[in-house]
């Protein structure tokens, strides 16, 4: 990963969200998708890629801005322990980077929307009602 690539973030990373990829060095281009199923880890989901499947993942495109933002991604990630990092492309073509999640997910704990934003929107209504 190098300046001047992009990346597919889909959970905290997305803008307004804890960790806003702005913060890290990252210009934001475009809302996109990818096809994989989406899981929640309680406060951050998990990708697995699927490019046979018909379900996609929603998440944002951001531009690399230096040559520390990588670094900082890795560590944020907690690549290669937790993510591995590839090469995919979105539903509008783009050759992207972005963070899979390495353990296997119970389907349980899948979040059907594909959208983590609407996931935890659904989690805060719920905690409302109840």
């Amino acid at each position: 990963m190098k300046r001047g690539d992009l990346v597919f973030v889909y959970g905290t990373l997305r803008r307004d969200q804890a960790m806003d990829m702005t913060l890290l060095g990252g210009e934001w281009v475009s809302n996109d998708a990818i096809h994989g199923k989406l899981y929640t880890c309680g406060g951050y989901p998990a990708l697995k890629l699927d490019p046979d499947t018909r379900d996609i993942v929603i998440g944002e495109l951001f531009r690399i801005r230096d040559r520390k933002t990588p670094m900082r991604l890795d560590r944020y990630e907690g690549y290669p322990h937790l993510y591995d990092r590839v090469r995919v492309q979105t539903l509008t073509k783009r050759d992207v980077w972005v963070y899979v999640h390495n353990s296997e997910f119970d389907e349980n704990r899948r979040i059907p929307s594909g959208d983590w934003i609407v996931h935890q929107k659904r989690e805060r209504d719920l905690v409302h009602v109840l």
